[in-house]
């Protein structure tokens, strides 16, 4: 199967997941106000007595409406503001009327005295400066509650951030593509009436201008946020003007006990798209980010060493934070597709812990997930993520330090142009799975693949011991890789997976090795590299079918009591062996009975029949065996002994042979 980009199919999700609670207690997600419906062909609101045409009163509307304080706040409300999202630039000193004042030259400071604006320049659109305007009028008049701001269809332009710290705001569009915010400048815009250039007050084109998208108390650090703010963003799309600089279109800082939710909505062309520090709850789903760069499109990737100047997707940090879940959610050509990181200073770091990525991709990333503490000795806890899809040139996950890490399922894709040198691929020896710190880890069910390219990597998976790359103290333990499915055609690698001697408790079995033609019989040729001195692992190195001896004779065995007659020594795995053994007798002797079983200690009978111990009178051939040996959870080789025993008057010698073959 060839897959060229990871193309996730977000389910709709049928209904919004509960406690959405506001600060007081009001459910956010179930008491919405109602649509503001506008008769045709009349922009109004029925919150004026006589309806008012925004086309023709010019922008805003007079009078002021005394909704204009209400905590609902509708399209009527946000046009007496001056807010139009009809897709046309509107800069201040381009407003000739504002609800029905002649505002013809007015200096900023007049916009801020006699319109009760917040606005930064004679530049700034209008729609920006209503809606930001809305949340420092009500931030201050209504402290404590919360706003809701309903946007109709159409395209707006921002020339600052959305900015709010100290109020919980939902953000609700009309629609994923019919509720366009768009922020910054481009140079190449042209006038509203498509003859030449966007010039600024000054008489000059504009110049491009990059900006975040909605900043949430960014001034803020993790421990010092003065208010607490709950955030949600649903079916809109919020756009920066033109790719580049180095921005976010969400830029978030809470305190644990409030948090952000979004739905159904795109975030689209900021250098980073989500960077959400210490929200405890947050849930983010139905969500879409794209960089605007491609850092990788199939065919070619940035020549040399240096990365493209990209940011990553969505960046979780937390100290104390609990509960963050993502699903549906893609993120596109990103450095690093998704970021969980437990920060603070010694001592004071974590926990950050419960996060869950459900049906998401990151597609045409560096690496979709990376997980890591500021911390050596702090693993963040619990982390799920289920039926990912990842395309990456570097790396699928990079685990540095978390503890009870379940990876199910999904497709994991080493993305590397077919048309690139490895000298200029950034996978190259690269290992995709990286498991450092990891305490009590899964793989389970998962397909990962170079889609048949040449890519030479390190190994798909690495599990390290002490002396691990991520500079983490401790080494891995407890990590099973289980019933995955290993696509390796044209793969070059060192081995496919990879465990250190000092990673601890390492389960690897049931994988699948695939070829050009599907699955293979036999895994391929440095398929494993396996620590010998790991106490408890289930790997082995030998393919199915292979065969130890056993064999091995004693001229002279003491009457009637247990010997070993032969010793083979085991590797790890699932072994089945089987062997035959004839009592010699001596001169004028006499043999009357002969016994043959296998055991796990020399001379001497296992303490339970079995082991494929049988008995007959006489000096016939007797068989033992076949019996299967489980072996799976060993460390180097374990010695079987062939055990023999005769019964006679005179003098009597065992001779035996057989074989063990490996099943597993």
């Amino acid at each position: 199967m060839k897959l060229e980009y990871v193309c996730k199919k977000i389910a709709v999700v049928g209904s919004l997941l509960g406690g959405l609670l506001s600060q007081n207690g009001v459910l956010l997600a179930d008491t919405l106000p109602p649509d503001t419906t506008v008769p045709a062909p009349q922009y109004s609101s029925p919150l004026f007595a006589t309806p008012q045409d925004f086309r023709t009163l010019g922008i805003g509307s007079a009078p002021l409406p005394a909704s204009q304080n209400q905590i609902n706040v509708d399209e009527g409300t946000l046009r007496g503001w001056g807010y139009m999202g009809d897709g046309f630039h509107h800069r201040l000193f381009e407003i000739t009327n504002f609800n029905g004042m002649n505002s013809t030259g007015w200096t900023l400071a007049q916009w801020k005295t006699n319109a009760g604006l917040v606005a930064n320049s004679l530049d700034d659109e209008i729609d920006g400066v209503a809606v930001n305007s809305i949340i420092q009028k009500y931030r201050t008049t209504f402290a404590g509650n919360d706003l809701y701001i309903r946007f109709p269809k159409g395209r707006a332009y921002f020339s600052s951030p959305i900015k709010s710290c100290g109020i919980s705001i939902v953000f609700q569009g009309s629609g994923q593509d019919q509720t366009n915010l768009i922020f910054g400048a481009d140079s190449s815009w042209k006038n509203n009436a498509g003859t030449g250039p966007l010039l600024d007050s000054s008489g000059n084109p504009i110049q491009d201008k990059f900006v975040d998208g909605v900043n949430i108390c960014s001034t803020s650090t993790i421990g010092n946020v003065p208010d607490e703010d709950r955030i949600e963003l649903r079916d809109l799309t919020a756009a920066q003007a033109k790719v580049g600089g180095n921005n976010y279109g969400f830029y978030g800082v809470f305190k644990p006990s409030k948090n952000l939710y979004t739905h159904n909505i795109k975030i689209n062309n900021f250098n980073n798209c989500m960077y959400i520090v210490n929200a405890g709850g947050s849930q983010i789903e139905n969500t879409s980010c794209y960089s605007g760069i491609n850092y990788f499109d199939g065919n070619s990737e940035p020549i040399g060493t240096t990365d493209p100047t990209v940011g990553d997707g969505i960046t979780m940090i937390g100290r104390g934070a609990f509960v963050n879940h993502i699903t549906n959610t893609i993120v596109q050509n990103y450095k690093t597709g998704y970021t969980f990181y437990a920060s603070g200073a010694a001592g004071a770091v974590g926990p950050f812990e419960d996060v869950s990525i459900l049906n998401s991709a990151a597609g045409n990333a560096k690496q979709c997930i990376k997980i890591y503490s500021s911390k050596a000795d702090y693993s963040p806890l619990e982390y799920n993520i289920d039926n990912f899809s990842c395309n990456a040139t570097s790396g699928f996950v990079d685990a540095q330090s978390v503890g009870l890490l379940t990876i199910r399922g999904g497709d994991w894709l080493v993305a590397k142009p077919f048309t690139d040198a490895n000298a200029t691929w950034k996978g190259q020896n690269q290992d995709f799975f990286r498991f450092c710190r990891v305490s009590n880890g899964t793989l389970e069910q998962a397909w990962l693949s170079n889609d048949g390219n040449g890519a030479a990597i390190g190994s798909y998976i690495h599990v390290f011991g002490s002396n691990n790359p991520c500079g983490t103290q401790g080494n891995a333990n407890g990590v099973r890789t289980i019933n995955n499915y290993l696509y390796h055609h044209n793969l070059q690698y060192n081995n496919l997976i990879v465990v250190d001697p000092t990673a601890t408790s390492v389960t690897v079995r049931d994988n699948v090795f695939a070829g050009l033609n599907g699955a293979e019989s036999h895994p391929p040729v440095n398929a494993f590299s396996w620590g010998p001195t790991d106490a408890a692992s289930a790997l082995y190195q030998g393919q199915p079918g292979e065969v130890a001896s056993v064999a091995g004779s004693v001229a002279s065995v003491p009457n009637g009591s247990p010997v070993t007659v032969a010793t083979v020594n085991l590797t790890p795995g699932m072994w089945e062996c089987s062997a035959g053994l004839i009592a010699v007798a001596g001169t004028g002797t006499s043999i009357t009975t002969t016994q043959v079983s296998f055991n796990t200690a020399p001379n001497s009978w296992p303490l339970a029949p079995g082991y494929g111990m049988s008995q007959i009178p006489g000096s016939g051939t007797l068989r033992a065996g076949p019996h299967t040996f489980d072996l799976t959870s060993t460390q180097g080789t374990t010695p079987i002994y062939l055990i023999g025993a005769a019964l006679y008057s005179g003098s009597a010698g065992l001779s035996g042979s057989g074989q063990c073959v490996r099943v597993r």
